[in-house]
């Protein structure tokens, strides 16, 4: 018998700010202990991200958490040096996984969610994702993808030289 033993959590981002004024921006891993102090808001915006045909549940939780704690959902970091005074404090973070293909095997790097705590220039996150792509390669990966109806992220990735063309196309059996 499995207990559920899932709790909701309303996690609260940190209050919007006016538009960041980055001098400079860095991007890596999270280190474990990060990632914990910061899982709920994590694990919020990754359902979040999910698309709508997905229905969320404890196992989902469960299975998501954990693809986070042992590391087959990488964890970005996104550090802003401040122009208005020069401190590094973190503006954003990304996930990814590298998904394999039984087929064809190659792997794919799948962008799961791109999150900031504030309105940010597009040329930050489009910087991100030529981090993505160097390390997906370093990976071994083929390709780098994403999932998005989100007309300024279909832009962002056209302009980066992603395919926008295909659908994916579902019916769910549940």
């Amino acid at each position: 018998m499995t207990v559920d033993t899932s709790v909701e959590s309303k996690v609260k981002s940190p209050e919007p700010t006016p538009f960041l004024k980055v001098t400079a921006w860095r991007a890596s891993i999270m280190k474990p202990e990060h990632v914990a102090e910061f899982m709920p808001l994590i694990l919020e915006t990754v359902l979040a991200s999910l698309p709508p045909s997905e229905r969320v549940d404890p196992v989902m939780k469960a299975n998501i958490t954990g693809a986070i704690v042992d590391g087959r959902l990488q964890v970005w970091g996104i550090l802003g040096k401040m122009a208005d005074t020069g401190q590094w404090r973190p503006v954003g973070y990304g996930t990814t996984g590298l998904i394999p293909d039984e087929l064809t095997q190659k792997k794919t790097c799948l962008i799961y969610t791109l999150f900031s705590y504030a309105e940010m220039d597009d040329s930050v996150y489009v910087d991100f994702w030529k981090v993505i792509t160097d390390y997906a390669r370093d990976q071994g990966c083929a390709k780098v993808a994403l999932y998005s109806n989100n007309a300024r992220i279909l832009s962002m990735a056209e302009s980066v030289g992603m395919s926008t063309e295909f659908r994916f196309v579902f019916k769910n059996l549940e």
